[in-house]
């Protein structure tokens, strides 16, 4: 078996820095609906206060999402951890024995 640890390490953190960009860009997307037709008046009346209304119902799988990225980051790292783990362990038994 082949694993490239370093590497999976590197697409592990690439992943994360890609999953607070996400977190950042949904916040600030939610954000923007949010005041569209308070602060900003970009949009008002009752059509624009039910799309908001509407879009609002996603932001929590949008953060959902976030998680599951994150997550996965943390799973691919950890295997990485894992693999080098095991490998050393291995390693270390051939010399010993």
């Amino acid at each position: 078996m082949k694993a490239n640890t370093v590497e999976m390490k590197r697409i592990a953190s690439e992943i994360d820095s890609l999953a607070n960009e996400y977190k950042i860009l949904i916040s600030a997307l939610y954000t923007r609906f949010s005041n569209m037709t308070t602060d900003t008046h970009e949009w008002t009346g009752n059509k624009a206060n039910e799309y908001v209304k509407y879009v609002m119902q996603d932001k929590a799988s949008m953060n959902a999402v976030y998680s599951k990225i994150k997550s996965f980051a943390k799973a691919l790292s950890d295997e990485a951890d894992l693999i080098d783990l095991t490998v050393a362990k291995v390693r270390k038994d051939e010399t010993n024995g």
